[in-house]
Formats: C-alpha cells, structure tokens, sequence
C-alpha cells in the first residue's frame, strides 16, 4: 500500500557539477616524433560522443483516497458487556474489523475514518449531559491499534463524542492516536497529507446549525496557495434521515465555493447521497462504519473513494467508486462491514447514494 510520506499541522537541492578535463598532447618535432604522434592519437573511428539524454517527462502521479463513516470504537460506558464492541476488541486481533474491505483499503494511497469516542485507560470522569437519552463511549487506548494495523492514515475527531469524558477523556485519545502513529484532524488542527509532492489539506468540523463552522472557509481559500487538493470531512445534521437538512447543503456548497476539491460527511448514522456542485463532490453522510455504538445499526454503508490524477502538479483528472457494504452480517452487530456480494443489495445502495431511490434499503 502507498503510504504517507509527511505531514504537516498548518501554522503556515543542492545542485551536483560535474567538470571534465580534456587530454591535451604535447607538441612534437613531425619530422623525428611521428612514432610518439601516432600513440597518442586516436583513430577518428573510435571516437565517440555521449548521446544527449532528452528532458525526462513528467509522470502522472495518482492518489487514491477511501472515506469511510463512522468508527465507533467503544461501548456505552466502556463496558464489557459480552457481544458488545469492548468485549470483541479483547477477543479478535485489531485487523480483524476491516477484514471484510481488505482490498479496498489495500488500494488507499490514503484512509481516512471518524473516530467516535473516547480511548482512555486512566481515570477519566463522564461530562455532564443536559439530554435523554445521552450516550458516552469509551474504550482502551490499545484500540487505536484498530486503525493503525488496517491502514488508516487519518481520523477525523471533531465530533459530539470525542468529549464524552470531558478534556482528559480527549487528551487520551489523542495520545492513543498518536502513540500508534495516526495521524487526526478537528476543528482546529487541520492536516497536510503529502505524496509523490502533491500536497493534500484536509479540514474536519463539526457542523451544527445555525453555529458557523469556526472559519473553515478561509482556511481552505488561504490553504488554497500552497496546497494542491483541499478535502472536508465534517461531522453533523439530522440523525437517521435519509436527506441533508437544509443547512448542511449550504455549509457544503460553501465548501466548495472556497476552494474545496472534496466534501464528505457523517453523523446521521445513516447513508446520505451524493451531489455534484459546481464539478466537486459532496457525500452528504457515509453513514456508520466499525460502530460500537448500536447491536442492530441501520445494516448499510459504503466505502467511498475517490481517485485524483496529476500531470506536472497540475489536476487532470477526477472521479469517483462507491463499494456498498453490509455493517453486519450475522443477526447482530459483529463489528465487521463486509462487501455486498448480493447484486439487488448492491444496485440499490448505488441507485440510492446517485439520487436514483429513497433508501438504501
């Protein structure tokens, strides 16, 4: 798999000569020296000349990125229940969860999921929650390895959960995070993904009506000068419906009136459709992906990846894969989206993420 090269946080060759001496023969008396003349001399024959090498060509260079929605890697309180995710992470090795995308992921220059919830092994208190019902997750800081082991380049954790265990509960997870080398993103930490030199800036936010998404559009419009892609990955709307509110659509389309190449979105839980928008993309919701958060989630989402083609840094070419994926595929939740095999399940998750069904389902 292609990988990350470097990555920068926003704040905002040495030339080699070569020299070459000729092989000057000294003078000689024609008349007494024409044995040493004739050593020294080479036949016109044998003389050749180094052919001149033509400029080298740009190489197209192509990064391919896979959204997945999200991943909630704990359970309510951080139990243990039996059957829940906390109890199937202690259970199963860490590649174990997206097994069922492999090949996908395999093909990711980039990965990129939300991370919901909290990864923590020390004492950490719930934050107080003024709403019913209210959900706190959690789990160990050994989960991160669920991420790092399958490929994942990024994390969005600008969302409602990763506070649920107030600052320390997010400092944790941020050490986790790191400490397994995952790279993440937030409202105010955006990311600069590089390869082969072309320079990606990703911006993740949480997009909750009427609250302005904290600058972002400058961001990308600033970023826009030194960076050759500029992708969204925010978190918010209506949770469990099938359309984007109103308010999310015009946050998006501002998105890309800034500059933005890419928005993708989460948090409903459930899958939302694509729109085109003045040529750009925007996934509305991929849905749940690896979520601990619910034994009988809605049972589809995708993997949603996107392929951009560079000639000499310059952008030539752009377009996009939806792979339909069961969340589970037993009675219950197992922690394992897999593929759809079914060729009916697979048309209409397709026909649903183009605006061509009502549902998914």
């Amino acid at each position: 798999m292609k990988k990350l090269l470097s990555f920068l946080t926003f704040s905002v060759f040495a030339l080699a000569s070569v020299s070459c001496s000729s092989r000057i023969v000294p003078s000689a008396n024609i008349n007494t020296e024409t044995e040493k003349i004739e050593e020294n001399t080479i036949p016109i024959g044998e003389l050749t000349v180094p052919p001149t090498e033509a400029p080298t060509e740009p190489t197209p260079v192509e990064i391919t990125i896979n959204f997945m929605g999200d991943c909630t890697l704990g359970t309510q309180h951080g139990a243990d229940t039996p059957g829940r995710f906390n109890a199937t992470a202690d259970a199963q090795p860490a590649h174990y969860f997206f097994d069922g995308v492999r090949e996908i992921l395999e093909e990711g220059t980039f990965n990129i999921t939300n991370c919901e919830g909290v990864l923590s092994d020390g004492p950490v208190t719930e934050a107080f929650k003024d709403y019913d019902p209210a959900f706190w997750f959690k789990s160990s800081a050994k989960n991160a390895k669920v991420f790092s082991e399958n490929g994942i380049d990024l994390v969005g954790i600008a969302n409602n959960h990763i506070n649920d265990y107030n600052a320390q509960g997010r400092l944790d997870t941020i050490g986790a995070l790191e400490n397994n080398g995952v790279l993440w993103c937030d409202n105010t930490n955006d990311v600069v993904l590089e390869y082969e030199g072309i320079r990606i800036a990703v911006f993740c936010t949480t997009l909750w009506h009427p609250d302005a998404p904290n600058g972002i559009c400058s961001r990308i419009t600033e970023a826009s000068a030194n960076t050759d892609l500029q992708i969204v990955f925010f978190h918010g709307g209506t949770e469990y419906i099938h359309s984007p509110d109103s308010y999310k659509v015009q946050y998006a389309h501002s998105f890309v009136d800034a500059g933005a190449d890419l928005v993708i979105g989460s948090h409903p839980h459930v899958l939302q459709p694509i729109e085109v928008y003045n040529g750009v993309n925007i996934v509305y919701s991929i849905g749940n992906f690896v979520y601990g958060g619910n034994s009988r989630p809605e049972n589809r989402t995708v993997v949603y990846q996107h392929k951009f083609t560079f000639d000499d840094k310059v952008l030539v070419d752009s377009s996009e894969e939806v792979f339909p994926c069961y969340i589970y595929t037993g009675d219950v939740n197992e922690y394992q989206p897999t593929l759809i095999d079914d060729p009916e399940d697979k048309q209409l998750v397709l026909d649903f993420m183009y605006g061509k069904a009502d549902s998914p389902l």
